[in-house]
């Protein structure tokens, strides 16, 4: 971090701590909120010590920063002076009060169709504060919350702004949340959802008040955005095991092709396999499953797409594959000069532990002797499954040893058909093969061995290097999965910790810990597929889209509680979450017609036209209304 001192004109000198290579603009915004000013409002001199004598410098203003770094204009610990513009005025709680010269009302139909200015990549912001803004509910519950922090004034204030000015610009209201995440301070792309997520949990917080018994009590946020899930878990055995949990948004996840927003909601209601749970009752647990339900439906429904998901890169895994050798490979013999594996006792099991002993392995590109017979069996063999492989390797090495030891023992040569080990060896496809491969031909009811012990105690050594190279493959298979999927719980896209929290697990986090993946060679992909909602008539939905009607999801539900209509959708436009562009399409109640909000830009978009602009391939984040909500 490095250290400013900070003077603000008539106010006291303090000292402010900014992150290292921190922007002018970002600067800016988090002086702007310590002197309680907008961002345009002050201008900063620079001193170079407190009792330097060389003259004050003017540093370039708010609209002039850019993004030149600020330790470039003034090393740290200059002295930083904050003057303040005729037009910006300190309040006496730290806010800035309203302009000297008052703004003309707008029209009633006009109210809130304004734009919001870009201070910088905040078009993630913007998309999301347009979808609060036209949130009648919201705004005219907020609006008179008087005992909020500086998050709910300066977001009260914001949408005040919005009714007043053409262009407003949201620096204050950014700061504020920035305090709450600090990866909001800086300028780069972030994402729309996970600020939502910050603004709507700040706000909760400052408008919460606890009840008498110190729980968490309700705000204007949790009247309209909670919701509440039942989750149902049955265990085969009759346990069930049900605990409800309470949501703001719903995580919902993309299939592969376009399909209806109503089959997502059925598909997040559907049973699904739980596994790593233990039942009560039978202490096991295999074969349980989940399901949830919708509980109780909130006034404004948020639904957050999955559009995002961590993959290793396309060329990292085809390197993977190209090092994993081929099941239907040949195998490969350890090198002369290296020690023969150690020898298979009888019953022995390989386990995984003998992975650690310091054994070289064999390499892929050598190829074993086959003493003028085909090794195929053994790439059949290498098939199966390794539970399979390591049966049939046990038994034939223990009879192989056997030869080799005592070559001139009868009772060691034969193979009695009817033994049970050998049948299931004989039903595996290859087997027989394998078997004559080691040595053995087939007679009435038994098989013989045919050959000298030298020649055994040869397949011997082959067979064990085979299966000490399968099995080695085996467990790297295996191994690298378990990292796969541990190192996918770890990814800031990964449904952790328990079933559902308040935003349905852990949402993107498309900060420096994501960046860090990237870097790593983890790429993170935009799942492009459609959503659908039925048209209506214009005549009969002015908005063009039919409601939802969730009451098959909701059995115990009223048909009035449980229909919702879209009323706002944050889409990202782009292929990844750290560039791109956000755009939000709302319903306005005034005028009772669709916006795009790009910004500053504000357009009208047709209701017929709404699917096709906003319901495509970038939709992200989802609003609905109850109809009694929406129609009152």
């Amino acid at each position: 971090m490095d250290r400013y001192r900070v003077v603000p004109a008539d106010g006291e000198p303090q000292v402010l701590e900014l992150e290292k290579g921190i922007s002018l603009a970002d600067a800016y915004v988090q002086l702007a909120s310590l002197v309680g000013a907008p961002p345009d409002g002050i201008t900063l001199l620079l001193r170079n010590a407190p009792s330097s004598a060389l003259p004050v410098l003017k540093l370039p203003s708010f609209q002039e920063a850019g993004d030149s770094p600020l330790w470039q204009l003034a090393a740290p610990g200059s002295v930083l002076l904050v003057e303040f513009t005729p037009h910006a005025v300190v309040s006496t709680v730290g806010q800035p009060s309203e302009p000297r010269t008052k703004p003309k009302k707008p029209r009633k139909e006009n109210l809130a169709l304004n734009g919001l200015r870009n201070l910088g990549n905040t078009c993630y912001l913007n998309s999301a504060l347009q979808c609060l803004s036209q949130t009648p509910l919201l705004r005219r519950n907020i609006s008179q919350c008087s005992e909020g922090g500086s998050t709910c004034r300066a977001f009260v204030e914001t949408l005040q702004l919005l009714e007043e000015e053409e262009v407003v610009a949201p620096a204050h209201l950014k700061a504020c949340v920035a305090t709450h995440n600090k990866i909001f301070a800086g300028s780069g792309q972030q994402d729309a959802q996970e600020f939502l997520q910050t603004l709507l949990e700040a706000l909760h917080q400052e408008l919460s008040k606890p009840t008498a018994e110190g729980a968490e009590g309700p705000s204007v946020v949790t009247e309209l955005f909670d919701g509440q899930l039942r989750s149902e878990v049955c265990c085969p055995c009759g346990a069930r095991e049900v605990s409800e949990d309470p949501f703001w948004s719903l995580p919902l996840p993309l299939p592969k092709t376009e399909a209806k927003l109503f089959d997502l909601l059925e598909a997040f209601c559907s049973p699904e396999a739980l596994e790593g749970w233990s039942c009560s009752k039978c202490q096991d647990g295999t074969g349980t499953t989940r399901q949830l339900r919708l509980q109780r439906l909130p006034q404004v429904l948020q639904l957050h797409l999955k559009r995002f998901e961590w993959r290793t890169p396309e060329k990292l895994q085809k390197q993977s594959r190209t090092k994993e050798p081929s099941p239907a490979a040949a195998p490969a013999a350890a090198p002369a000069a290296t020690p023969a594996a150690p020898v298979a006792q009888a019953g022995t099991v390989l386990v995984e532990d003998e992975i650690k002993v310091d054994r070289p392995l064999v390499a892929d590109d050598e190829t074993p002797s086959d003493h003028g017979r085909s090794i195929d069996p053994l790439a059949r063999i290498a098939q199966l499954p390794w539970e399979k492989q390591e049966v049939i390797y046990v038994l034939l090495l223990r009879v192989l040893q056997r030869i080799r030891d005592q070559p001139q023992e009868p009772k060691f040569r034969a193979l009695q058909r009817s033994s049970a080990k050998l049948q299931e060896l004989l039903e595996v496809r290859g087997g027989e093969e394998l078997l004559r491969w080691c040595g053995f031909q087939a007679r009435e009811s038994r098989y013989e061995a045919d050959g000298e012990g030298d020649f055994f105690g040869s397949r011997h050594d082959e067979l064990q290097a085979h299966a000490m190279r399968e099995r080695d493959r085996a467990y790297r298979i295996a191994r690298d999965q378990r990292i796969e999927a541990e190192r996918r719980k770890a990814l800031p896209t990964g449904d952790t910790g328990p079933p559902l929290r308040r935003w349905g697990g852990v949402l993107p986090g498309f900060g420096a810990g994501a960046r860090r993946l990237m870097m790593s060679g983890m790429e993170c992909l935009k799942i492009t597929t459609r959503i659908m909602l039925d048209a209506a008539p214009i005549s009969e939905r002015p908005r063009g889209l039919k409601a939802l009607d969730l009451r098959s999801l909701m059995p115990d539900a009223d048909a009035s509680d449980v229909r919702y209509e879209l009323s706002a959708v944050i889409q990202h436009l782009g292929t990844t979450p750290f560039s791109g562009h956000y755009v939000a399409y709302c319903w306005h109640h005034a005028s009772q017609n669709w916006y795009c909000f790009d910004d500053a830009r504000v357009r009208k978009v047709d209701s017929a036209d709404l699917a096709r602009e906003a319901l495509n391939e970038g939709a992200y984040v989802l609003f609905l209304e109850r109809v009694q909500a929406s129609s009152g």
